[in-house]
């Protein structure tokens, strides 16, 4: 990605760089396992378990953190009194760092040309990229140029304030006529104090070539996330409706196990080129607003989540280089609830090429902007057909015949039926968390395991399932997992699959937070709170505690101020 004629990276450079932006090093060692405060935490947990009666219902998300105290109780503090004890029994281990010289001396190389090169997160998920900063400098440039308008300093104040009080208004006045509870309108309030713009920065498309560039806002630290939150958990549960909109590639195989794909029909895949820039706003708005009148009751929570969406598109701010931008067209690319209203617009789409196809049309499933066909006809008919939906929208034909989708390679047979099997891309250097970060066990077990699954299920015949465990264990062995422990895991995980399966538990479990380091394990913990159990439950019938392990800063998180607040500060 960086010129030789530019700059010379050396090879130690690389292959620090291949540790992938999630790789965790090794943090100071814990005298003690676990803080006051979580203990604290999990105490008042329990508290709240003896009180509330379990649901099987989903909490909302649109509500604060209660300050509400829950009444002592005496079995509960001898419990955690007990636990205390013994956690101030930990031994902790010798530290090791998983850094070796070579990723220290890496690291200064990086910080010594830090004027001259960024490391910047690939494209879906394939890896890490070490590009030129003027490069990084000009695709951002070239991004905010498209649905983005610089402002002033005063005009960025003004915009905030006028935004907030909009908000302020819609929320009070719905409040009023009962549309909303108190809880929602103080949890959409609670952010208003808050006077920061959002942050941008791109990610690198390595499967492109010319290299090209992906936008992404991060708007969580704007007052408006409250307000984005609320929209993703009402409209969310309008996407399942819509039988032509995917959410995995699970659910694509599943209705296309059995689907026999009538003669002269062929599998056409389309892609929209720059999907959430492109988008006409009022375009996008007008069919949205049809879609949400005719399924949101009562009629009045309708106009209030329209106007909502309304707002938060236009009071969306970014900041690079010291410059601040404003939205004023097309839908953020990382605001909360963006891939929800794409998903709801581009459902006319699916609807527009459904009554226009004229019989040459048997399957569409869309991705958000993936589209796969089956299509009697030439795929540049189906290009135009899709390109005369909007002119604002920009449509490539991705694959005909045996094409990729997702992350499955699809065939129609001899027979009319389909099989697949499973796709990489050239560019994937299947970069999983080394083996040495430190994350949890539980970690590299769920990826081991989730690794193995995805084999079986994303290949329909024996002979591509065994090709894919074979490569999939080659990966892992380059990342340092050892492959006797996998096969003793996968045969583990098989065994425990094949017996019957237990009845749904009516635990109450509750979580005791914990901030991992290498010279502990859960068992150890476990133990302690799994001796003590009878204890509690004598308060608490049939409560169970699990960890939930908090992780260091990774390698994304600690390079973050050098690769973008650095480059928006040379480039500003």
């Amino acid at each position: 990605m960086v010129p030789a004629n530019v700059l010379s990276v050396p090879p130690y450079v690389l292959q620090h760089i291949a540790k992938g932006s999630k790789f965790i090093p090794t943090c100071k060692p814990r005298s003690l396992p676990v803080p006051t405060s979580a203990l604290d935490a999990l105490r008042r947990s329990l508290l709240i378990r003896k009180v509330f009666p379990l649901s099987d219902s989903k909490p909302s998300k649109c509500r604060l953190k209660s300050a509400w105290t829950p009444p002592g109780d005496e079995k509960v503090d001898v419990f955690m009194r007990l636990l205390r004890a013994d956690l101030v029994q930990f031994d902790a281990a010798e530290h090791r760092s998983n850094l070796t010289w070579i990723d220290r001396k890496a690291s200064a190389w990086l910080k010594q040309h830090v004027d001259t090169v960024a490391v910047i997160d690939a494209d879906k998920g394939l890896g890490d990229a070490i590009v030129l900063r003027s490069w990084v400098h000009q695709q951002v440039l070239f991004q905010l140029s498209q649905g983005y308008v610089q402002l002033s300093d005063a005009e960025v104040q003004t915009k905030m304030r006028d935004s907030k009080f909009q908000a302020d208004a819609l929320i009070q006045f719905f409040l009023s006529s009962s549309t909303i509870s108190l809880a929602v309108a103080k949890f959409l309030l609670s952010k208003f104090y808050l006077n920061y713009a959002g942050t941008f920065r791109i990610l690198a498309k390595v499967h492109k070539f010319p290299m090209a560039s992906r936008p992404i806002c991060n708007l969580r630290g704007m007052w408006l996330a409250p307000l984005a939150t609320f929209l993703v958990e009402v409209l969310n549960p309008l996407i399942a409706n819509l039988h032509t909109v995917i959410v995995s590639t699970d659910q694509l195989l599943s209705q296309l196990r059995d689907l026999q794909v009538s003669p002269d029909m062929a599998f056409v895949t389309l892609d929209i080129v720059n999907l959430y820039p492109s988008v006409d706003r009022s375009h996008f708005m007008s069919l949205v607003s049809s879609f949400l009148h005719s399924r949101i009751q009562p009629h009045s929570l309708c106009v209030f989540v329209v106007r909502l969406l309304e707002l938060v598109l236009d009071a969306c701010l970014v900041t690079y280089g010291g410059k601040t931008y404003a939205s004023n067209d097309g839908i953020p690319t990382g605001l909360a609830v963006a891939g929800t209203v794409a998903n709801i617009y581009l459902w006319h789409l699916d609807g527009f090429i459904e009554t226009e196809s004229n019989g040459r049309l048997q399957f569409l499933r869309r991705y958000i902007d993936d589209l796969l066909l089956l299509w009697a006809g030439s795929a540049d008919d189906l290009r135009s057909l899709a390109n005369g939906w909007h002119p604002s929208l920009r449509f490539e034909v991705s694959g005909a015949g045996d094409v990729n989708f997702l992350d499955v390679e699809l065939q129609v047979l001899d027979d009319q039926s389909i099989t697949w099997s499973l796709f990489n891309k050239p560019q994937n250097l299947h970069l999983y968390v080394p083996a040495t970060s430190c994350h949890p066990v539980s970690t590299f077990k769920s990826l081991q395991i989730g690794g193995f699954l995805r084999c079986f299920r994303r290949n329909r015949r024996a002979a591509d399932v065994k090709r894919s465990l074979v490569a999939f264990k080659r990966h892992l062995r380059d990342r340092g997992y050892c492959i006797s422990d996998f096969n003793a895991l996968v045969a583990k995980h098989s065994l425990k699959a094949s017996r019957a399966p237990r009845a749904n538990s009516k635990c109450k479990q509750v979580f005791l937070k914990v901030q991992y380091a290498q010279n502990m394990t859960s068992g150890w913990l476990q133990s302690k709170i799994r001796k003590l159990l009878p204890l509690l439950r004598q308060s608490i019938p049939e409560v169970g505690i699990g960890l939930c392990w908090a992780v260091g800063r990774n390698l994304f998180r600690r390079r973050y101020g050098d690769t973008w607040k650095v480059c928006g500060r040379r480039s500003g």
